[in-house]
């Protein structure tokens, strides 16, 4: 059905999954706690929510650098996400705004790191398997949304049965949990992809920039920045809102995953368009 071997699909859909579960599960939700419970005011909310964007700015550049030339890229995904599960735990509990900022914006230098080795790591094994990339990725990128979805939903299940709503803090806790099932299965279960398979050839800085004179890339760059912005309206303020006009605590989760649910269905239906092209 996938084109690809089924030991080989389930693999790297479990790391898809998981990578998007992590950020999925506190992401859309932390904004309420710290609006609610810290009383943090917008901007610091803002900077709070801004340390992923910060991140992304150079840290995919430095870990693809780093898995080009030193270290397998399954190895910098389970080190990374192990040091991101401890940094997530002890920002569940921090109260003060500069602390959890720091911890916050360490915490997205190292799951910035991860987001383009696992494309990285997807491509280089699926053409390494005589796989097509164009016709069979889809299959495992469709696991991205489905896990934000599913995050939101199992957080409002805990949320139902442990009462751990109020303070907001488990969405923290159950991404450091998911992350530290990232770290196993990437160490263990992903397949080697030693320097130099898992970064994308010719991903030096200046390669990078000189593709912004490719007109198309150039729109491209520019729609994915205004989209991010739009997110970022998105995220700060749905779950305070939610909140605000009635919607118990324990089901925010579950209300914001209606939109990452449509995504999947949307990303499904896309898929199946692009598979009969």
């Amino acid at each position: 059905m996938f084109g690809m071997d089924l030991g080989l699909y389930l693999k790297l859909s479990a790391m898809m999954f998981l990578e998007f579960a992590v950020w999925g599960a506190w992401y859309p939700v932390l904004a309420a706690r710290l609006l609610g419970p810290l009383k943090f005011s917008g901007k610091q909310t803002g900077w709070i929510y801004a340390t992923i964007p910060l991140g992304c700015i150079f840290m995919p550049l430095v870990a693809g650098q780093v898995a080009d030339q030193w270290i397998n890229t399954e190895f910098i995904l389970a080190g990374a996400h192990l040091v991101g599960t401890l940094l997530l735990f002890i920002a569940a509990w921090k109260r003060k705004f500069n602390v959890l900022f720091t911890v916050m914006l360490l915490y997205a230098l190292f799951y910035a790191a991860t987001l383009p080795l696992v494309n990285s790591l997807m491509f280089h094994h699926l053409a390494a398997n005589n796989v097509d990339i164009g016709a069979k990725s889809p299959y495992i990128f469709m696991w991205a949304p489905i896990a934000w979805a599913l995050a939101g939903y199992f957080l409002t299940g805990v949320r139902w049965v442990f009462k751990t709503g109020e303070e907001g803090r488990d969405c923290l806790v159950l991404a450091a949990v998911l992350s530290v099932i990232m770290a196993v299965i990437a160490g263990a279960l992903l397949p080697a992809t030693p320097p130099g398979g898992g970064a994308a050839e010719g991903s030096s800085v200046g390669k990078v920039l000189a593709m912004l004179q490719v007109p198309s890339f150039l729109i491209f760059i520019i729609i994915s920045l205004v989209a991010a912005a739009l997110k970022q309206i998105y995220f700060l303020g749905t779950a305070q809102f939610m909140q605000d006009n009635g919607i118990a605590t324990k089901n925010v989760p579950a209300a914001m995953a209606i939109a990452q649910a449509t995504q999947a269905v949307a990303t499904l239906f896309v898929l199946g368009w692009i598979v009969q092209k």
